[in-house]
Parts: structure tokens; sequence; C-alpha cells
């Protein structure tokens, strides 16, 4: 899995909560996804796999768009970039 992306799990929380769902067990019964999968998400301890992406995004009615932007979020803080590469995206 490619590091230089992590996922917007506070997005995640807020859209379930949003929709009345409070709870990871909540969470788990409108997805069917085990509970310890969705809280291991939501923890940032394991990367969501695309059947969750897909069915978050799907019970949800999340927009391309913004799935795009929770589960494929830029992590620049671990990003390694040189001074090259930054004063081309400046030009």
């Amino acid at each position: 899995m490619n590091k230089d992306y992590s996922v917007d799990t506070n997005a995640l929380a807020d859209i379930a909560r949003r929709s009345g769902d409070k709870t990871i067990k909540s969470i788990s019964l409108r997805l069917g996804i085990d509970r310890n999968i969705i809280s291991g998400i939501l923890a940032n301890k394991r990367k969501p796999s695309s059947n969750f992406m897909y069915t978050f995004v799907k019970k949800y009615n999340v927009d391309p768009k913004t799935a795009g932007i929770i589960f494929f979020n830029r992590n620049l803080r671990n990003t390694k970039v040189s001074g090259g590469e930054i004063n081309d995206h400046i030009a």
C-alpha cells in the first residue's frame, strides 16, 4: 500500500454521524461489515479494502469526488520533495 495517501477518518465519521449512525455498531449494521474492521479503519490502524470503500460510498450516498478526497487523501507530511520539484510547480 502506498504510504503517500491516507484516509480522512474524520470525514468518514462525520458522514456516518450526519446519517444518524453515531456508534461503530450502527455503522457496522448499515454496511454489513464487522465492527472490528470499521473500528480499525476509524482508528487509522488499518487501510480500508475496496469492498469497504464501495459499500461506504453506496450506503451513505457519497459522491465520487468526495469519496476520492476521503479515501485517497494526499499525505503531504510523509512526502519527500526535492527543491527542483518544488520550483517546477511554482514556475
